[in-house]
């Protein structure tokens, strides 16, 4: 039989096999298959700001510093001010926006960071 190591999960039955005494059937799963992802680096979420109708934030839900956030204006037209340009955004950090009143405002924000060179589209509330 195989030693176990701390990174593995053993389950087992003593079960009687017709007088010939007790044996062990056991099941063994390597833990680091059962391991769950963890938050990705840096991901994103935009939430209104509470008592505000023109106020946004967009923040970085992930678990690393994000370098040179950029939205890209042309997508995001003219319903949008103030969005992130060549800036650092860390893990838990907000970046403020604004929504300016009547005008038409876009479903997504299109953002690119270091490391991520294809816009990734975050959804507006």
């Amino acid at each position: 039989m195989n030693a176990l190591t701390s990174g593995d999960l053993a389950l087992g039955a003593a079960v009687g096999v017709g007088g010939l005494g007790l044996s062990m059937v056991g099941l063994w799963v390597n833990r680091r298959t059962l391991d769950v992802p963890g938050p990705p680096p840096v991901a994103w979420r935009i939430a209104r700001v509470r008592g505000t109708q023109s106020l946004c934030w967009l923040t970085n839900t992930g678990t690393d510093r994000a370098m040179s956030v950029t939205a890209d204006w042309r997508k995001a037209g003219p319903g949008l001010g103030d969005l992130p340009a060549q800036v650092a955004i860390g893990p838990g950090s907000s970046w403020q926006f604004l929504l300016r009143p009547a005008a038409r405002h876009p479903s997504v924000i299109w953002l690119t960071w270091e490391g991520q060179r294809e816009p990734v589209a975050v959804p507006m509330p």
